[in-house]
């Protein structure tokens, strides 16, 4: 079994699903539909520029790379914030429930996923063709 996530390009909107890139890759390619390029991260598909990843000037890619992934942190770590304080003041949320997750998160991945991903799935991360096959517009 393969497992996918869905992505959706914040540039154009184009709806596609992806393997489950190993914990902690940074993942970054053009989207297939309008060729803008995104970065996926912690199952997210952030934009980025590509003027600014074109551009050959070190110091500017890391800066942007950076910048996109240090506000996507931010966001997170400031949900988690907000889990923690809403918990700590309303009595009736003494369990940590999925009910209390935010939105943006998707389920963690299990050591079971990862090990097949690994075994399974892993050698095929880099071939073109099957990236196209996957990330292609969902026509639904």
């Amino acid at each position: 079994m393969i497992n996918l996530i869905d992505v959706q390009c914040p540039h154009c909107g184009a709806n596609g699903q992806i393997m489950f890139p190993p914990i902690g890759a940074i993942i970054i390619g053009p989207c297939p539909q309008c060729n803008e390029y995104v970065v996926i991260f912690c199952g997210q598909c952030l934009a980025v520029d590509k003027k600014i990843l074109n551009s050959g000037q070190r110091k500017a890619i890391e800066e942007h790379l950076f910048m996109v992934l240090s506000d996507f942190i931010r966001d997170r770590v400031e949900d988690i914030t907000n889990d923690i304080v809403g918990s700590e003041n309303s009595a009736s949320s003494e369990q940590n429930d999925s009910t209390n997750l935010p939105s943006k998160r998707k389920t963690a991945i299990t050591e079971s996923d990862f090990m097949h991903f690994v075994q399974s799935e892993l050698n095929s991360v880099d071939d073109p063709q099957a990236f196209r096959d996957i990330f292609k517009k969902n026509d639904h």
